[in-house]
């Protein structure tokens, strides 16, 4: 029987692939290798936008001190945490402080702002409890429950200085002792020039 020959006249050789599909085989290679970069490249760089602050954590669990600024970092190889570096409003709720005449009231709501300096936020978060911070939507809010503390605090100390009845007339005299009171605690705790509080109101008060 006779042995085949291929298109550059060797004798037993395995027939050449076309060009054609040479072509279409790099093409397909290709197209694999991008559709791996895009689900790779999403995970593997985190964006620190404007008014925020990232810290590198490093995938032994070290968080680094160096603050990132705005823009890609990436994140293939350990992670990046966002934290808030802007003012955030903060709801207390369902608040039953008792007054003077020893009188819980039915529901008491405040609210009140504060903002971390963004240089202060890599010492706060790894010197203080996780306990005190919170996190929501990829972001962490440095020291919000800490401060809530200190809100709930001074709102009962400084309804408890009048009767019942006069809790809502004496609204912004109690707002100015809760300011105090908070101001205070902050600054015996040494963070005034980390932690700034901005307006507490009263939203509800029977």
């Amino acid at each position: 029987m006779s042995t085949p020959y291929n298109k550059t006249g060797g004798r037993g050789d395995l027939p050449l692939i076309p060009g054609r599909m040479w072509s279409v085989a790099r093409w397909a290679v290709l197209g694999i290798f991008g559709l791996i970069l895009l689900m790779v490249l999403p995970r593997s760089c985190t964006r620190v936008e404007t008014g925020e602050v990232g810290l590198r954590k490093t995938f032994t669990g070290t968080v680094e001190m160096e603050p990132l600024s705005p823009g890609f970092h990436q994140s293939l190889v350990g992670q990046v945490l966002i934290f808030s570096a802007r003012e955030v409003l903060v709801p207390v709720k369902d608040l039953h402080p008792v007054t003077a005449d020893k009188l819980p009231m039915e529901d008491v709501d405040v609210q009140f702002t504060y903002q971390v300096n963004p240089r202060s936020i890599p010492l706060l978060y790894t010197k203080y409890s996780a306990t005190y911070h919170v996190e929501h939507d990829r972001e962490i809010f440095v020291m919000q429950r800490f401060i809530e503390q200190f809100v709930r605090s001074a709102v009962a100390d400084a309804i408890a200085r009048f009767p019942a009845l006069q809790v809502n007339d004496k609204r912004t005299e109690i707002v100015g002792l809760i300011q105090e009171d908070v101001n205070g605690k902050i600054k015996r705790e040494g963070l005034d020039k980390d932690i700034a509080i901005g307006q507490i109101v009263f939203t509800t008060v029977q």
